[in-house]
């Protein structure tokens, strides 16, 4: 799935933790690098919709209709853009809300199974640590505000303010981050060396 819009702006964070060790008589603590710390990235989703479904739609609205613009988008002439203009915002809420949730064995024995992961794509940005464009991540934070309605109640304009912890972890196995893999920080010496400064 993809968002309506692209985010306005990304906080991307990367802790790493290095602990002292006090020395009797130095001047500071020896640091000792224990672990990488938790990447955090987040951002908000913006949902909007110019066109209010149908109120008779509305009213008959149940779990086995639950597509309010089913009636408008077989008609040429509503003015209806799906995916593009007009999206129902209920699901687009419903669906990021998903990630926040458990789910629960059937066969009898109360198991629970976790939120599912998901896997962050954003074309041509490197986002992972690798250059590629996509990271395995884990939802934390799903916050949304209701900015507008029509008289309806139905919502016309939501923003979604979401967080994601990346992970390391993928079906059974672990696989740590490499920065030998980091190979689009060799390029950095093309752009930013000192060959390059001006002087004024």
């Amino acid at each position: 799935m993809r968002f309506q819009y692209w985010p306005e702006s990304l906080q991307d964070s990367k802790g790493s933790e290095w602990n002292p060790r006090p020395i009797p008589g130095g001047s500071h603590p020896i640091y000792q690098w224990a672990n990488g710390g938790e990447r955090t990235l987040s951002f908000t989703a913006i949902f909007t919709t110019d066109t209010a479904p149908e109120e008779s739609v509305l009213e008959g609205i149940g779990p086995a209709t639950n597509d309010p613009y089913l009636t408008q988008s077989l008609n040429p002439l509503s003015g209806l853009q799906l995916g593009v203009r007009d999206i129902d915002i209920r699901s687009a809420v419903s669906w990021l809300r998903w990630f926040e949730y458990p789910t629960y064995g059937s066969d009898g024995n109360q198991r629970v199974y976790p939120p599912a992961k998901a896997l962050m794509v954003m074309p041509n940005t490197a986002l992972a640590h690798n250059g590629e464009d996509h990271i395995i991540v884990a939802m934390t934070t799903c916050d949304v505000t209701y900015e507008e309605w029509f008289p309806t109640g139905y919502p016309r304009i939501v923003e979604i303010a979401l967080e994601f912890k990346e992970l390391v972890q993928n079906s059974e196995s672990v696989r740590f981050h490499d920065r030998q893999n980091m190979e689009l920080s060799a390029n950095i010496g093309t752009y930013l060396s000192s060959s390059h400064s001006v002087e004024p």
